[in-house]
């Protein structure tokens, strides 16, 4: 219910927005204590997983510099072209939903180095998508000692409307190669409604991606 409540107030808010036109702010920032000279500190790239405003709103990125590189998935990317603001914006490449694939392959090229990687996991709907962000490293804590491998993969799994863990996409993603390690996962835990829809399952569909992914936090 608590979902619910904020919807309709967002909505009742944009409403109004709509129905005063220029009288009324366009969008949130002037409701916030909002600091633009902040956005740029310590930022290096923005990772834009969805084209819908609230994954991918004009008035909040562009307050960031336009140096900063931005990966995002195609349709986000198409937009974000369209305001000739940043001076670099590549895509997001999905991830293949095949037994045995390599997530080297989703590397999106320059500027991301060869040791990070940012990549989608195909949608199992328009709302249900999975991005994960991968680096490599010195073994440094001897996981994958006598392996032969001296390089750890490590990967921190962020799915904002949960994803159809039916599908084996997941499964694939987490035994892929090179052995990666999902140390983290971000996921909603209540789940969300608007207008009688589920746009974000909770814990129960979070849970079920845990053990898919085994996921250590």
């Amino acid at each position: 219910m608590a979902s619910i409540s904020r919807a309709e107030t967002l909505r009742t808010f944009f409403a109004k927005s709509e129905a005063a036109g220029s009288k009324a702010p366009q969008t949130l920032r002037p409701l916030m204590n909002y600091d633009a000279s902040a956005a740029n500190a310590g930022v290096d790239a923005l990772f834009i997983c969805m084209s819908v405003k609230d994954h991918c709103d004009r008035d909040s990125l562009v307050t960031f510099a336009p140096s900063i590189p931005v990966v995002a998935d195609p349709a986000a990317k198409h937009a974000i072209d369209g305001w000739h603001h940043f001076d670099r914006v590549v895509e997001m490449r999905a991830f293949s939903d095949e037994t045995g694939s390599s997530w080297r392959n989703t590397h999106p090229g320059y500027p991301l180095p060869s040791w990070l990687t940012v990549m989608r996991l195909p949608p199992a709907s328009h709302l249900q998508h999975c991005i994960a962000t991968l680096w490599s490293h010195k073994d440094d804590d001897g996981e994958n000692e006598g392996k032969g491998d001296a390089t750890q993969h490590d990967a921190i799994v962020y799915s904002p409307h949960g994803y159809d863990t039916a599908k084996p996409t997941l499964s694939n993603f987490a035994n892929s190669t090179p052995r990666l390690r999902v140390l983290g996962m971000l996921h909603a835990l209540k789940d969300s409604y608007a207008m009688g829809i589920n746009l974000a399952p909770g814990v129960d569909n979070g849970l079920a991606m845990q053990r898919l992914l085994d996921a250590r936090h």
